[in-house]
């Protein structure tokens, strides 16, 4: 097995071998290039692909900072993982292993002390391990040292064909003969929305900017 970085020409690679390892997070060429390839933060070295052969087995795609952030700085001791995942016929082979060490020794190298898996504030795609959908990510994780640090869901889903679950009907139903409201945004929220933001999820403030822009 070897491992390297991303070069130039890797995207349709790239891109295949994501939706063949992460299937309940499929990527388009539009959302890689977006959320990755043009990400402020993004350094090649730290895209590994890892081969079996000449064939594709898994990806790890991790980060640090090299453009300070709005809220948190440059916060130079800290990583995180983005996204990683191994083709089904290659799993339990010690690629995802392989990769995970091949990514920690890089960070290492830059002065890492404390990798996050998700939650990267800038472009993130789920805020930690899906239990869900990867159940063995957790187990994973833990065997090579990492910690759970709570629970998490993903901020960010396809709505095509959803229907709305009855048991949020009936919560909605309670919350409201509680006194709560439930309505779209208008450009009047901003002052409150963002208050609230700065004093309850100071990192997500660029994203309700941006969204509200």
């Amino acid at each position: 097995m070897t491992i390297r970085a991303y070069e130039p020409g890797d995207d349709a690679l790239a891109i295949k071998l994501w939706n063949d390892s992460l299937p309940m997070d499929q990527i388009d060429n539009e959302n890689f290039y977006t959320r990755i390839i043009y990400d402020v933060n993004f350094d090649r070295e730290k895209y590994l692909l890892a081969f079996d052969g000449n064939e594709p087995a898994g990806f790890l795609y991790c980060t640090k900072r090299l453009v300070h952030d709005e809220i948190g700085g440059l916060e130079p001791d800290k990583a995180w993982i983005v996204a990683m995942g191994v083709r089904p016929d290659f799993r339990r082979r010690g690629v995802g292993k392989a990769l995970l060490e091949t990514a920690e020794h890089k960070l290492a190298a830059a002065g890492v002390t404390q990798i996050v898996v998700g939650a990267y504030a800038t472009n993130y795609f789920c805020p930690g391990v899906d239990q869900a959908s990867y159940a063995g990510g957790s187990a994973f994780f833990e065997s090579l040292g990492y910690a759970i640090g709570g629970e998490c869901c993903s901020m960010d889903i396809n709505l095509h064909g959803y229907a709305y679950p009855e048991k949020y009907i009936e919560r909605r139903c309670q919350l409201e003969a509680r006194g709560y409201t439930f309505k779209q945004y208008q450009d009047a929220d901003a002052v409150p929305l963002l208050e609230f933001m700065r004093e309850s999820f100071p990192h997500w403030q660029p994203n309700a900017r941006s969204c509200a822009l």
